[in-house]
């Protein structure tokens, strides 16, 4: 994972060490996150929508509370886990040839990974997506795709309107159920041009029940973990006696005048 050879193979997940520490390496789980929590304001903010109606249906309704029940609906039943991917249109035998790899995202490290003292998991994506589908699907709608970036996206005017004749002929959760479904991609599957750098893969459920936690166990899709600039210098043997007898790599990602470069670490 350390060269351009593999490029494409892995997923990656960014983390601050205090979190890898006491959860991710005595568990080898991952959590999936409430959709509210994420970062874009896309994501975070409450959402407003609209109401149409079909010409000669009758209907009336509180326009704010619609709009706190679809933010409710939408929000609160999703949960996600994020990964960034290999630079798709990477170029093999580039100059800065470590830019364009998961792993090697200078602004990523300082969001996601405490200021570069965390750690980037790299994942086995075939292996990956077989571990969250056992784990999750059958617990509500799994929907997975890369992340599009568009600040305006085309299909926002429909995804933020909501049918006013369904909500009149099948109640409101009901209408707001099938417009979630009709309007996945457009819902969780957008965010605004400032993060297109992240190359942004997710996993999302649509969980049946809203108020349960959801873990992942990534064991056989761990594969790498590559060590902040600023990781712990005494934890990297903690990490190595427990993770390098099931072939994990490890390596720190350091950086020669800001440049990145891999060092793999040996016992």
């Amino acid at each position: 994972m350390f060269s351009d050879d593999d490029a494409g193979r892995y997923l990656f997940h960014y983390t601050r060490a205090e979190t890898f520490m006491t959860h991710i390496l005595p568990t080898s789980r991952l959590r999936m996150s409430s959709f509210k929590y994420l970062n874009d304001p896309r994501e975070s903010k409450n959402w407003l929508c609209s109401v149409s109606i079909e010409p000669g249906v009758e209907g009336t309704w509180d326009v704010g509370a619609i709009a706190k029940s679809f933010t409710e609906q939408m929000k609160g039943s999703a949960f996600v886990l994020c990964f960034t991917r290999d630079d798709p249109n990477l170029r093999p035998g580039r100059r800065a040839h470590l830019y364009g790899r998961g792993y090697a995202h200078p602004s990523m490290w300082d969001r996601y990974a405490g200021g570069h003292s965390g750690v980037c998991l790299a994942l086995d994506i075939d292996t990956l997506g077989d571990d969250i589908a056992q784990a999750v699907a059958a617990k509500g709608e799994l929907l997975y795709q890369g992340v599009h970036y568009d600040d305006m996206p085309p299909t926002d005017e429909l995804a933020f309107t909501v049918d006013g004749t369904a909500i009149v002929e099948l109640g409101e959760d009901e209408a707001l159920r099938r417009h979630q479904k009709d309007h996945q991609g457009a819902l969780y599957f957008y965010k605004s041009t400032d993060w297109k750098a992240e190359f942004e893969f997710r996993w999302v459920l649509l969980a049946d029940d809203s108020s349960k936690e959801y873990y992942i166990d990534v064991s056989r899709s761990l594969k790498g973990v590559i060590f902040g600039d600023a990781f712990p210098e005494e934890a990297v043997n903690l990490v190595w006696s427990l993770l390098h007898p099931s072939g994990v790599q490890l390596a720190r990602l350091k950086y020669l005048n800001g440049n990145p470069t891999i060092q793999p670490i040996a016992p």
